[in-house]
């Protein structure tokens, strides 16, 4: 007797199991002897199936998988995917033949390398009743058809309780589509959008280019007024209407009743309007927060945008006054705060977590009792090891777009760094490409000191 032939069939499929989840793997193996056709068979041997060679699709995929012996109801979680594409980009055949088979098992899908458009069509043509999970990982813009429909995949999705769109890192310009939310009814509570980037940041930098250049040739002056005032008054309509449309992007995120875990890149794009009344209604919640990409709305050498006579036009001054308050909503449910590329500064200020309000009212008793050394040190000591996170990371993206002001944003994050470290766990990163100047700029810190 062999080897192998000692083992249990459980064992036997556990080794089986590790060959791969490919439905052509799965039936070569079936075919060695009657024994692995049996342990092979088992419906546990196909709670996975991953299909993963284009020219397969339409073909020999919908042939193996439509035996009548095989357990393929049985999957539970699906994997599609597609090598990188570096010429040519061309769509999967569609997968109607396998829509009755996985319709009524499949929870989880996970894509690689797929666009939207064959994210969408996947979804739509499999007719998958008991999703609950979709994990979209580097995604491809080659073909951007139409924008990412997260309202639509949230209302026809009603299981769904995870979603993850990574594009891939060098990738073009894909934009959200601007459509309402029409009910909170629903189970999402994670939600990752990571390295999107909307075409709406070009737009925004026109519009914040002739704020500038209208402060700089001093048209407000209120001893003349004349075509200026009509030039402002078109103005502060476009930025009006550029919020508005924002607004109508990401308004869905305030309708999320149990979102715990928050995801998002890039939010350079993001005015106060986005993060009041998109961000804020759900940051009481929040047990992880992640921000891809904020940067100034304006030069950071302006202490405003505009003078106090155009207080509407204070763009700058109104996201971060927004983004503080969403910072300030975030409740003690919160773990981890995760800054990338995130112009930071010492106005935006969590709230105290509540074992150091506790801490905090322990020492005011001890102090009464006369015996708050002791004590104190204790409680203190122990609470230590519980402490939040805030994660810093800082990366060539943010040094290409500010190295002209990269002295103040230093500045800036350990003026946020100095204020929050007591209470929590702050960590800072930064890459090789921002790491000599961040080393350039202590050494000049501490010669000031």
């Amino acid at each position: 007797m062999t080897a192998i032939n000692r083992l249990t069939d459980d064992c036997l499929e556990l080794i089986l199991s590790n060959c791969g989840s490919c439905p052509i793997i799965l039936c070569t193996l079936s075919q060695v002897c009657k024994r692995w056709r049996t342990v092979v068979h088992r419906p546990t041997m196909w709670r996975q199936l991953t299909l993963d060679k284009p020219s397969l699709f339409g073909g020999i995929y919908e042939k193996i998988l439509t035996i009548p012996w095989l357990p393929v109801d049985s999957v539970r979680h699906l994997i599609v995917s597609k090598p990188l594409e570096t010429q040519r980009h061309s769509h999967l055949y569609p997968l109607k033949g396998l829509s009755g088979l996985l319709s009524t098992g499949v929870c989880q899908l996970t894509t690689l390398r797929l666009c939207l458009s064959e994210i969408d069509s996947l979804i739509h043509q499999l007719l998958l009743q008991t999703l609950d999970s979709l994990d979209c990982r580097k995604i491809e813009t080659w073909c951007a058809l139409g924008p990412l429909d997260m309202p639509g995949l949230i209302l026809t999705n009603s299981l769904l309780q995870q979603v993850t769109f990574q594009f891939s890192d060098v990738s073009g310009f894909t934009s959200i589509l601007a459509k309402p939310l029409t009910t909170n009814d629903n189970k999402i509570n994670k939600i990752r959008i990571v390295n999107l980037r909307d075409t709406d940041q070009v737009e925004l930098t026109r519009l914040v280019t002739e704020m500038v250049l209208i402060q700089d040739q001093d048209v407000y002056d209120n001893s003349d007024y004349g075509n200026d005032t009509v030039n402002s008054n078109d103005l502060v309509s476009r930025w009006e209407a550029f919020e508005s449309m924002q607004l109508d992007k990401y308004g869905w995120i305030s309708q999320l009743p149990n979102l715990r875990h928050f995801s998002f890149g890039y939010c350079h794009s993001w005015p106060a309007a986005v993060w009041r009344n998109a961000v804020l209604p759900r940051c009481s919640i929040l047990e992880t927060l992640e921000l891809y990409g904020w940067m100034r709305l304006n030069s950071p050498l302006r202490k405003k945008l505009l003078d106090n006579s155009y207080p509407q036009l204070s763009v700058q001054k109104h996201a971060e006054d927004a983004i503080s308050s969403c910072f300030a909503e975030l409740g003690d449910h919160l773990q981890t705060l995760k800054l990338v590329d995130f112009w930071a500064s010492g106005s935006m200020k969590l709230p105290t977590p509540r074992y150091f309000r506790h801490i905090q009212q322990q020492q005011e008793q001890q102090q009464q009792t006369l015996s708050m050394s002791t004590t104190a040190t204790t409680v203190a000591t122990s609470s230590s090891t519980h402490r939040k996170k805030i994660i810093l990371q800082y990366t060539s993206e943010s040094f290409k777009k500010e190295e002209s002001y990269a002295d103040l944003m230093l500045n800036d994050i350990y003026d946020f760094i100095i204020h929050h470290r007591t209470h929590y766990e702050v960590s800072v990163q930064f890459d090789s490409i921002w790491e000599p100047h961040h080393q350039q700029w202590l050494e000049q810190r501490n010669e000031i000191k």
